[in-house]
């Protein structure tokens, strides 16, 4: 885990990162604000600057998550070895969202790489794969031009689903197995720190009951539903426990309902599926922004300051692109800011 002195360049950064969020003001003017082009410009002077010019929401998408990405390294590089580790599974989730979606493009003939975030980041693996330009014709030469990389296992995940299935949708679900177990694969040496276990486990608990509502709605097979969130019992979930529900329950609702004890941080209510949805969402934020505030109000030299700091900023990054998405869609403020946590 390192000592203090392993930390004296990241708990700064951290402390400083913390501080250059927008404020709850600066939240509520882009709230207020109905034009695009003006909410975007109330990024100026931001963590988020270049996304301030944007023209379009995709763009702004594009640029905001391009930004918390470059975030992501710089406090990478600033880390020991044990936060530098958690750091980067917060960058690779983001990344084999974008790969896997890639892939996708790849399999129903229709390759594009440019509009995807991560390919904006030098040194991303989007960025490696147009070296190749023969991996973006075939999906097996994608999956054989990144072997040797981390996001190999996952992608050879991606390929089993779509040999078993033909259906190119759901090459994009082996992203729900890559995320927990990029995340939870730090808790196996920091099992002790509960500070840590408390924001991993938060995001881990979201993923997951918003996966089995949305798997429920597509109707996907109970035992891939299964081995997707199998690394979650590394957070204390009882994934036979999950998987029986799912084949025991035949609507959504019903599995909301089956399944809410089994999770810790997020709750899973609402009489239909966009209440459930957004009682995860919403219900997930307020248990992680709770998590994070304790571990910078805590001993600070651990892992967990690493995850708060990543936390803490893809929180606002998810939540800014909700509100310019929301403008865009002409969306009244009171249509979507119930999925919003706005500090007071």
């Amino acid at each position: 885990m390192g000592g203090p002195a392993s930390y004296a360049q990241v708990v700064p950064k951290a402390r400083i990162l913390k501080s250059a969020l927008l404020t709850p003001d600066k939240i509520k003017e882009m709230i207020a604000t109905p034009d695009f082009k003006d909410a975007v410009a109330q990024l100026r002077d931001s963590l988020y600057t270049q996304a301030s010019e944007a023209p379009t929401i995709e763009e702004a998408t594009r640029q905001l998550e391009a930004a918390f990405i470059r975030i992501l390294e710089k406090l990478e590089k600033a880390s020991p070895p044990a936060g530098a580790e958690i750091v980067v599974a917060f960058r690779r989730d983001y990344e084999l969202r974008d790969i896997l979606t890639a892939l996708q493009r790849v399999i129903v003939g229709s390759p594009g790489l440019q509009e995807l975030p991560s390919y904006h980041v030098e040194g991303s693996l989007l960025r490696r794969l147009t070296q190749d330009p023969e991996a973006l014709a075939s999906h097996t030469r994608f999956i054989e031009a990144l072997e040797g990389t981390w996001a190999h296992k996952y992608l050879a995940l991606a390929d089993k689903i779509y040999r078993e299935t033909r259906n190119p949708m759901l090459v994009s679900w082996a992203h729900l197995y890559g995320s927990l177990d990029m995340y939870t694969a730090q808790l196996d040496e920091n099992r002790q720190a509960g500070a840590l276990h408390r924001i991993i486990c938060t995001i881990v608990e979201q993923r997951v009951a918003q996966s089995l509502i949305q798997a429920k709605v597509g109707g996907i097979d109970s035992k891939l539903v299964e081995q997707l969130i199998t690394p979650a019992k590394r957070c204390g979930l009882d994934v036979a426990q999950l998987k029986q529900a799912y084949d025991r329950e035949a609507v959504p609702e019903d599995l909301a309902a089956s399944i809410r004890d089994a999770f810790k941080y997020v709750k899973l209510e609402g009489g239909n599926i966009g209440e459930i949805l957004a009682s995860i969402r919403r219900t997930s934020r307020m248990a992680l922004k709770s998590a994070i505030r304790a571990a910078f109000e805590s001993y600070p030299f651990t892992p967990a300051i690493v995850a708060a700091a990543a936390a803490m900023i893809r929180i606002e990054v998810e939540d800014v692109n909700t509100i310019l998405t929301s403008i865009t869609m002409k969306l009244k403020p009171d249509e979507y800011t119930k999925i919003l946590i706005i500090d007071k």
